[in-house]
């Protein structure tokens, strides 16, 4: 047994540049099956939809090559514009708010209180749960007969509110609704990051008077910096993207009040079979959000040590 053992080592050690070769592939191969996963489920499908960009017709029927022709009927079109328009203005409102709602509770739960385990999971529930059953769960809540909100309003004497019949207040009932669902996921961000923060800097900062509101200000939203705009550039990457509530709770309605980007993308694909069309709306998407995404970078990135 030792003797073949040293033979095999012997052969190893005969052949160096086959041994470095292998030393060389073995950590490959451990990346490889994600490498594989990568190729097959995004770089394949992202490198085809690029090419249909460039097409038109349906799939199946057969297409043709048109150039740049969708995407200048992407930039040409009214509804896709008014899309837009509605996905900025939801993200203009959602965002802020549900990140000032998740430092004010992440303040609130860094302080020693009682029951602390039970608030945060109490928070990070409506965050687990689908953005699909939430739509369900408030579309019920808005029922015009019989929903919750139209209850507690009547409890105070005013007739009911049609809130998903009325445009003026779609787009803020799913802001309301991101920020039910989206809370408990920047409270833990943010509530991570504050307790990362040494507390000698606080012991520093109360001998000269920063105590309270003054050392929240002072001290912890400066050193948190990193967190709040890792929060601000997956909130806008993700925001921009809204689908779910608009499709489950409205279908983009009443007339054009609901229809997001994507939404309207996923219309265009599967309704009027407009593949090359949306994919090229998807592609002027995605350039949006990167250059949105590259402009917080740029200008909020700062190295914060402590």
């Amino acid at each position: 047994m030792a003797t073949r053992a040293e033979g095999l080592y012997a052969g190893v050690v005969s052949r160096p540049g086959r041994s470095r070769v292998l030393r060389r592939a073995v950590p490959y191969t451990f990346v490889l099956p994600k490498v594989v996963l990568f190729g097959g489920l995004i770089l394949v499908p992202l490198v085809w939809s690029g090419i249909l960009t460039f097409k038109t017709g349906s799939i199946l029927g057969g297409q043709h090559y048109v150039g740049v022709s969708n995407y200048k009927q992407a930039v040409k079109d009214p509804e896709f514009r008014l899309a837009l328009k509605n996905s900025v203005y939801y993200a203009a409102l959602v965002i802020p708010i549900t990140i000032g709602v998740g430092l004010g509770l992440a303040g609130l739960l860094n302080r020693p209180i009682r029951f602390r385990p039970l608030f945060i999971a109490l928070l990070i529930v409506p965050s687990i749960t689908s953005a699909v059953a939430a739509s369900v769960i408030w579309d019920y809540l808005t029922l015009t007969d019989g929903g919750l909100f139209n209850s507690i309003l009547g409890g105070f004497g005013i007739g009911p509110v049609n809130w998903l019949g009325t445009p003026s207040l779609i787009i803020p009932i799913f802001v309301a609704l991101e920020v039910w669902r989206g809370m408990g996921f920047y409270t833990v961000l943010f509530l991570a990051a504050m307790q990362s923060i040494p507390k000698t800097l606080y012991d520093a900062g109360a001998i000269d008077g920063a105590v309270g509101f003054t050392a929240f200000r002072r001290i912890t939203i400066p050193l948190m910096r990193p967190a709040i705009l890792f929060a601000a550039v997956m909130a806008t990457i993700w925001n921009l993207q809204l689908f779910d509530s608009p499709f489950v709770m409205t279908n983009g309605g009443p007339g054009f009040s609901s229809t997001t980007i994507v939404l309207y993308i996923y219309d265009q694909a599967f309704q009027y079979n407009n593949m090359g069309l949306a994919a090229a709306m998807a592609f002027v998407l995605f350039a949006i959000i990167m250059v949105l995404a590259l402009v917080q970078l740029r200008v909020f990135r700062k190295n914060v040590e402590f």
